[in-house]
């Protein structure tokens, strides 16, 4: 079988958050085409345990794994202008991360491989890749670059929400850190054979731009769980928002529900006592003190979420910003459950609203859309079968093998 190297800042997991389940999806897949050799440099907050490094080394040939930095602007509270400063001369956080001892390193694990493709997963992981290609002589003639998300979009996105919230200082910073993604995106655009994006939307924008590469569309899967019952209809319902809190898209949605839509839902349905769990990782404190109100819990992290689906009448998806596809919405669809969402937080799914998702984006739409599907057990049955069906014929790992497959050897 053919040598395949995939480079990437995410420790791909089974269960994480969006870009770790994305990741491990290109595991997967690529190891189905050839001996993949996986080279993971990542905070060491963020490295796999033993249980994920196991599942790692089950698909991989190889395994290679460095210490980066997180790659986050730095921030100096006392001093103004000093972080601006700090972020403005300081160099590039992820090609600065590979030193030359781990750079021998990697050489002499990988430099007598004749890789036929090389993969890099989002775009901070091609600095990376450059300097082993220039280097380290590490090479291949087939290369692509997952976006992912298309990180100047989400960024631009944040900043028309949270300028204020940022400060001068911050938003000056935010901009800054724009301006460098837009450039790396650019080079990469120029440089690398191909360009794998979540969406149509996605592929539309870049092709907008000025590039060599060849734009891609390779859907996010959804992940592998047992689809549930019916839902139970107690005389307590659940309505349940999973994702990352340390994300702001995700704590910004979860602060953007609890104030603005949830007091609505409940003043419009009063046939069953409700309660909300805003449910995964790092809820910084404007999310943990949501839940000083008795019907809503902020759950954290927490290891299984097949018991929250399983008792959730519906699944919320209320992203104002950010980019790229929510797996969270695949997710609910794959468990069984009806979801609502905004516009962005269901953008590149090739959804049909009425039919598989209701989407909703002002507050007071979005409470009656939600108090619409309690109300109505035979329209969530409904939205919940034709979502099983779409994901399961257009979200399948069999339907993005033959898209890796076209890359690798064109």
């Amino acid at each position: 079988m053919d040598d395949l190297l995939f480079i990437t800042p995410i420790t791909p997991r089974v269960q994480g958050m969006g870009c770790e389940k994305r990741a491990w999806s290109h595991l997967e897949a690529l190891t189905s085409l050839g001996n993949v050799h996986c080279l993971i440099f990542t905070p060491s907050t963020a490295m796999p345990n033993t249980t994920e490094l196991a599942q790692i080394n089950s698909l991989a040939s190889s395994v290679f794994m460095c210490t980066a930095s997180d790659g986050e602007p730095v921030v100096h509270d006392k001093v103004l202008g000093l972080s601006f400063f700090h972020n403005l001369i300081r160099p590039n956080n992820t090609s600065n991360a590979l030193t030359a001892s781990t750079g021998e390193q990697i050489s002499k694990k990988f430099s007598a491989i004749n890789f036929k493709a090389v993969l890099c997963f989002r775009i901070r992981s091609f600095p990376i890749w450059e300097i082993l290609n220039s280097h380290y002589g590490i090479t291949t003639n087939r290369l692509s670059v997952d976006f992912d998300d298309i990180e100047s979009l989400a960024l631009s996105r944040r900043l028309k929400y949270e300028s204020d919230l940022l400060g001068k200082e911050g938003a000056l910073i935010a901009r800054l850190t724009l301006s460098r993604i837009n450039k790396l995106e650019s080079r990469i655009l120029n440089v690398a054979n191909h360009v794998l994006v979540c969406s149509e939307k996605d592929k539309l924008l870049l092709d907008t731009r000025k590039n060599k590469a060849t734009v891609i569309v390779l859907p996010n899967i959804a992940p592998k769980v047992e689809r549930l019952g019916p839902i139970k209809n107690n005389n307590s319902l659940n309505i349940i928002f999973v994702g990352s809190m340390g994300y702001p898209p995700n704590s910004d949605g979860a602060i953007f529900f609890c104030n603005e839509v949830w007091p609505l839902i409940k003043e419009k349905y009063q046939q069953h006592s409700l309660n909300l769990q805003i449910i995964r990782y790092r809820p910084p404190e404007t999310v943990l003190n949501l839940a000083s109100n008795t019907d809503i819990e902020v759950t954290g992290g927490v290891g299984e979420l097949t018991p929250y689906y399983e008792n959730a009448s519906l699944v919320i998806v209320p992203i104002r910003f950010g980019g790229g596809t929510r797996i969270k919405v695949l997710e609910a669809m794959a468990y069984g459950r009806p979801v609502v969402s905004t516009t962005i937080g269901a953008e590149g799914i090739e959804y049909t609203h009425g039919e598989n998702i209701l989407i909703a984006n002002a507050p007071a739409e979005f409470a009656s859309t939600c108090v619409k599907l309690l109300e109505s057990p035979t329209l969530a049955a409904d939205i919940k079968n034709c979502a099983y069906k779409l994901v399961s014929e257009k979200y399948s790992l069999e339907g993005v093998i033959p898209i890796f497959k076209e890359i690798i050897n064109s």
